[in-house]
């Protein structure tokens, strides 16, 4: 099995501990291979966070950071849609092949838990990120349209379409694939803020 070994890096460390939790030993091996593929950008990525806090940014580039990073991570119509798919496909099926179906919806459901809020009395994880965004812009409108690369528009349409139109196997790879790199580069704050959330 191959192993990302890029020294240093975080992410990659957090990457290879969930891609260790999948059983199916040639799902490991494509996850791994496709991960080593994009290493070097998974490199820039985290560099990049350990140099946002050591500077003070313009409002435009913080700005541009913000809705760029959000158009890429907030896919939940995307993984409802897929989740309609597979349950409308079940009902055209079998006993056995319903269940298995009816199975895959709900667990591909279950990677929206935590965005919603369940089990954190409903803190979305659109209201955190709402929040950590103003503790660094205050009222500066970033939410408009014009801070948001192409790169990263055509990155949420591209998920999209892969999860809603496409095969629905690439749906749900595509899906895996974004969680590992979403869990892998969510900034701490956001983390510590969601579990701060969930204590009596």
């Amino acid at each position: 099995m191959l192993i990302l070994t890029t020294s240093g890096t975080k992410i990659i460390n957090t990457i290879n501990n969930v891609i260790g939790m999948v059983s199916d030993e040639k799902m490991q091996q494509a996850l791994n291979e496709s991960f080593a593929e994009a290493s070097e950008s998974l490199q820039h990525c985290e560099n990049f966070f350990a140099l946002l806090p050591t500077h003070c940014w313009s409002d435009k580039m913080l700005a541009t950071f913000f809705n760029s990073w959000k158009a890429t991570h907030l896919k939940m119509l995307a993984i409802y849609g897929l989740s309609c798919r597979l349950q409308r496909l079940a009902f055209t099926k079998d006993a056995q092949e319903r269940e298995q179906l009816l199975l895959a919806s709900a667990f591909n459901a279950e990677t929206s838990h935590e965005d919603l809020g369940l089990d954190y009395e409903g803190v979305t994880h659109a209201a955190l990120y709402e929040d950590l965004a103003s503790s660094f812009l205050g009222n500066y409108p970033w939410q408009l349209d014009e801070y948001c690369l192409p790169q990263a528009c055509d990155f949420k349409k591209w998920i999209y379409h892969n999860m809603v139109v496409n095969d629905i196997y690439k749906g749900l790879l595509t899906n895996m694939f974004s969680e590992i790199y979403k869990k892998s580069s969510e900034p701490k704050p956001l983390r510590l803020r969601l579990a701060a959330r969930r204590e009596p």
